[in-house]
């Protein structure tokens, strides 16, 4: 999916714990679903979508601007409220131009990024003009999922993986980790 136009509804449970997205589209189906290891912390073991998703494409460049880190470093810093009181949920932001558009708190990891990156989609905002922030752990799977959004930049307060350096790398996407500059593949393995 890549705009909010694709959706043809949304409806959410009684209980608010699932939701269905029905598209405007049809998705188009792999032949066979092969098996894929998770990068998340349990090495759980998990079928691969039904659904045939399109390569990733390089990210657009941006120039990373030293203050946009620091205004995004001082909003983690800061932390949202949920993160305050609790200390136990992860954060994700978006930043447009040295301006942080969008906040947002939840326990997992990939659901803030993913939250986030829904909340761009549904205000028209084109995310190949912006920085998304995590709180959280950058495994391969969370630069995937910058890559597919089509961000130029992900920033972390915490350090990639190997694989997560080799992807980002592989399609240009810059990846701010645990400092204030990008780090590299060669860096990582000196």
């Amino acid at each position: 999916m890549t705009s909010a136009q694709e959706v043809e509804q949304a409806a959410v449970c009684a209980e608010g714990l699932k939701v269905n997205v029905y598209l405007n589209h049809r998705l188009t189906a792999r032949s066979a679903a092969a098996q894929a290891v998770s990068s998340c912390c349990t090495d759980n073991v998990t079928l691969s979508s039904p659904v045939e998703l399109p390569p990733l494409r390089t990210v657009p460049q941006m120039e990373l601007q030293p203050e946009w880190l620091d205004t995004l470093a001082a909003a983690m810093s800061a932390g949202l409220p949920l993160y305050r009181a609790t200390r136990a949920v992860h954060s994700c932001f978006v930043l447009r131009q040295g301006t942080i558009l969008f906040a947002c708190e939840d326990i997992g990891r990939h659901n803030a990024l993913d939250k986030a990156v829904g909340e761009m989609l549904l205000q028209g905002v084109p995310l190949a003009e912006c920085v998304l922030y995590t709180s959280g752990r950058v495994p391969v799977d969370m630069v995937r999922k910058a890559i597919r959004a089509g961000v130029p930049a992900l920033v972390s307060k915490s350090m990639p993986t190997i694989q997560s350096l080799e992807l980002a790398q592989e399609y240009g996407l810059q990846l701010v980790c645990g400092r204030k500059h990008p780090l590299t593949l060669a860096e990582c393995v000196k």
